[in-house]
């Protein structure tokens, strides 16, 4: 294991922040990607080497089926969420590209024309609509993420969720550990590419220069995205096969040991078909990797190979973990003398501490007063 200071090609976290200084974060462009939209009934008609995938994920499609039984949303005339909607502060240029590449579309009445009031004229929404807050959030990259969190999230029980499960980061460790060879593939703006139908489409309503919009595609900030994610995923890469397969949402990882040689191209180049067959574009691109040799394909797994902010070296005989530059800029940028945090940022910072510290091996008793300070201030917002 390397400590965290002996990390190479570090950012300095002064010059990230310079970066920043005197430009106005609100005209970083928003981050939006082409897609092609999830053929989510290629996706229902894979074989699985498990029974229990294709279960999950007919448990999690509930969320975007028109008619499931049982639906998973609440009664409108039963349960509602708040019936006014504050207008986003979404700019004119935001709002038209996201319309253009497919990720709102206006409400229209039933003469096809945009509604800027509902019939009542109160700034109330009906009953049957549901409100979505749609905001930006900056990256480090200089540019902006759209979020989208349903009101239904306050109404909708967690326990009644799928619940998705995922190895320990020990276990995970140890089943890579001799891994000579390993591949990772991501989803390209996975939730952007899973389509929400028509139908329920007013259950996530938002207003905007005037007119009301609704999402067309999976909320990023709703509780139940994880798991339909995740179940596409799941059902993708659920193959026979001998070799390593770890999966969180979007992230995918092939990995085999030496002498699986054949079984590891094998995999891969099954995974990417069910990729192609599902609609979904990746990074690197699938069909790139669908034309590489088997030579080729083994000897870009050699490489070192970075997965949910750890990096995995080869060093001839096994992975080494170390926490990835990524990984270390963010701690380096958040902890600036001079940096200022709200209760959200810090608990966010001391929960990445946490997650890089454990993969440096330190001794957890040495965050004693920070764990203290976290759970004050937890205190003070549960």
């Amino acid at each position: 294991m390397l400590d965290l200071k002996r990390q190479q090609q570090v950012p300095d976290a002064n010059e990230v922040a310079a970066d920043v200084a005197g430009e106005n974060i609100n005209e970083w462009p928003l981050h939006l990607k082409h897609t092609t939209p999830l053929d989510t009934e290629a996706v229902r008609q894979m074989t699985t080497a498990h029974a229990h995938t294709k279960a999950f994920l007919e448990e999690a499609y509930r969320y975007i089926t028109v008619g499931a039984s049982p639906d998973p949303y609440p009664i409108p005339h039963l349960v509602q969420t708040s019936r006014t909607i504050k207008t986003t502060k979404m700019t004119k240029e935001d709002l038209q590209k996201a319309v253009s590449m497919g990720k709102f579309e206006p409400c229209l009445d039933e003469h096809g024309q945009p509604i800027a009031h509902f019939d009542n004229r109160t700034g109330m929404i009906p009953t049957g609509y549901y409100g979505v807050n749609v905001f930006t959030v900056p990256e480090m990259k200089g540019r902006r993420r759209l979020i989208t969190e349903p009101h239904l999230n306050a109404v909708m029980d967690k326990a009644d969720m799928p619940q998705v499960k995922y190895p320990t980061r020990l276990g995970r460790r140890q089943s890579l550990r001799y891994a000579k060879y390993m591949l990772q593939i991501d989803f390209e703006a996975f939730y952007d590419a899973i389509p929400l139908p028509a139908a329920l489409r007013n259950k996530f309503v938002f207003r905007c220069g005037g007119s009301y919009y609704r999402l067309c595609t999976l909320p990023t900030g709703a509780r139940w995205s994880v798991a339909v994610g995740q179940a596409t995923t799941w059902v993708i890469v659920d193959i026979d096969t001998p070799v390593i397969i770890h999966t969180m949402i979007d992230n995918i990882l092939i990995a085999a040991k030496e002498g699986q040689e054949e079984e590891f191209v094998r995999a891969v180049r099954q995974v990417l078909l069910r990729i192609r067959a599902a609609n979904l574009l990746t990074s690197p691109d699938r069909e790139e990797l669908l034309r590489y040799t088997e030579e080729e394909l083994l000897h870009l797994a050699t490489q070192n190979n970075v997965f949910l902010g750890e990096e995995y070296m080869w060093n001839g005989t096994e992975r080494v973990v170390r926490n990835s530059v990524k990984t270390v800029a963010k701690l380096m940028l958040s902890s600036t003398p001079d940096r200022q945090h709200s209760i959200r940022t810090f608990v966010s910072v001391v929960s990445l501490v946490c997650y890089a510290i454990h993969t440096t091996r330190l001794n957890p008793a040495k965050m004693f007063r920070l764990l203290r300070a976290y759970r004050y201030f937890y205190r003070q917002v549960s």
